[in-house]
């Protein structure tokens, strides 16, 4: 699985992505627990690119904005953070995440805290 795994992420990573350019916030990584993160945490590091996907239609939050490391969901933007992110992707602006910090803790909330950044162009 590991070859498969880096070999994927080898061809992820030679796509262009805008270099961020306005820090708009700084959040907890929400539920982690219950998606990829354990699978991919021994592949993830501070300042690894993050990418963003709403989920208008998610049942629990309207606002929903799904976390991905590659093609692994990871989490969400925090419910009660998530609503300038959900609108400006809403509107076509081009958001990028960065893992600002790695914490092997217990406590699942705590496990990753990430950047998202308003990319140029």
């Amino acid at each position: 699985m590991k070859p498969l795994f880096n070999l994927i992420s080898r061809l992820l990573d030679n796509k262009q992505l805008p270099a961020p350019t306005t820090l708009l916030q700084e959040a907890p990584l929400a539920g982690f627990q219950y998606h990829n993160g354990r699978r991919v945490w021994r592949y993830l590091q501070e300042g690894e690119t993050l990418r963003f996907k709403r989920e208008p239609f998610n049942f629990h939050d309207q606002n929903a904005v799904a976390v991905y490391f590659r093609n692994e969901k990871l989490g969400y933007l925090p419910e009660d953070q998530n609503q300038i992110a959900a609108q400006m992707l809403d509107r076509g602006e081009n958001l990028i995440g960065k893992i600002k910090r790695l914490v092997a803790s217990s406590n699942p909330r705590e496990r990753i805290s990430l950047q998202v950044w308003l990319a140029a162009g």
